[in-house]
């Protein structure tokens, strides 16, 4: 009973995992945050098939943020 219980919780994390790469290869071709949809294919495998059917996205990484300039060192 104990192998068996390995098992299946072996093959779910190797399914996650493969789930999870998958998906981060698909939402970066449609254009998803990719580690959002990493993550979330990894903890719940099945959302893989949902991706491709989602429209492409206007995700943009966000910009850097300026550096802080400290005026009170130059006082």
């Amino acid at each position: 009973m104990a192998s068996a219980t390995a098992l299946a919780i072996t093959i779910y994390l190797a399914s996650g995992l493969v789930a999870g790469i998958i998906a981060g290869s698909v939402a970066r071709r449609k254009r998803r945050n990719a580690g959002i949809w990493t993550v979330l294919a990894f903890l719940l495998p099945p959302v893989v098939f949902i991706l491709p059917f989602l429209p492409r996205g206007d995700y943009r990484p966000p910009r850097p943020e300026p550096e802080w300039e400290d005026n009170l060192d130059r006082l």
